[in-house]
């Protein structure tokens, strides 16, 4: 039987999602509690990667077990149960028994990812690891206009990092929605097939950027015309970023009505 399951984690603490020697990724610690649960040796395989201090409210992954007694329930409650012994701050919300052919990462269509940015005078508190803090305002209709530069298909050489093993540096955004839920956030929605590393990253940090006014338009312009020329990019912090969503044709584990609305207006249904 193969199952996929939905992942939510607080990305503080973990080096990303993805399998690292020193056991410190969610992936590690699932790892660890499907195989205590099927008493056996097993692997999942996730939706993408994340970086360290990367949030995430739906990160898919699959496994595969030759039992035949569990059902979506019992692999939730299980992992659920070992995750809590291992004291990871992650947690299983959904479970679906999927095809033979399903695959986590390369069944899914399009990722989406959110950046949380709190503007305001006193650092945050309560959500310390789920925001990036800015202590003076930022301009957000600057931030939503610049935005729209990079939609589309463009060569992001400059807006990843020096590590990244891609072979290609050519991404296609699909498209960006900047919102704000009060006057102190601004959420930034990126929606693509693939991205990246620190793609998004640099991306927010230009834009902040852009509305601080540490750097124009035209500055920005420039790095996506040339992207073999000088970089020189700010990296925005880790713990604003949240990988939303993977998504998949045959495949849907949101319900929340707010969460669908906005995966719709990013997908311009």
């Amino acid at each position: 039987m193969k199952f996929a399951i939905s992942v939510e984690f607080l990305g503080n603490g973990f080096c990303g999602f993805q399998s690292q020697k020193n056991n410190t990724a969610v992936q590690d610690y699932l790892n660890m509690a499907i195989s205590k649960l099927l008493n056996e040796n097993t692997k999942s395989v996730g939706a993408g990667r994340t970086d360290a201090g990367v949030n995430a409210v739906s990160m898919v992954a699959h496994f595969e077990t030759d039992r035949s007694d569990l059902t979506e329930n019992n692999v939730a409650n299980g992992v659920n149960f070992w995750l809590n012994k291992l004291s990871a701050k992650c947690v299983v919300t959904a479970v679906k028994i999927v095809p033979d052919d399903f695959h986590a990462r390369f069944s899914c269509n399009k990722r989406w990812y959110q950046y949380r940015i709190l503007q305001r005078p006193a650092p945050p508190v309560l959500d310390s690891n789920k925001v990036a803090w800015f202590k003076n305002k930022i301009d957000f209709s600057t931030i939503q206009s610049s935005s729209k530069m990079f939609v589309g298909e463009h060569n992001f050489n400059s807006f990843r990092s020096s590590q990244c093993q891609a072979k290609s540096p050519v991404r296609t955004i699909d498209n960006i929605i900047v919102f704000q839920p009060n006057s102190d956030l601004i959420y930034i929605n990126i929606i693509a097939s693939s991205f990246l590393h620190n793609q998004i990253r640099h991306i927010v940090g230009a834009l902040t950027d852009i509305a601080s006014q540490k750097k124009s338009d035209r500055d920005i312009q420039l790095m996506l015309d040339n992207p073999h020329g000088i970089k020189n990019m700010t990296l925005a912090p880790a713990s604003g970023l949240f990988f939303m969503e993977a998504l998949y044709e045959s495949l849907d584990f949101f319900i929340d009505d707010n969460v669908q609305s906005q995966r719709m207006k990013l997908l311009n249904l």
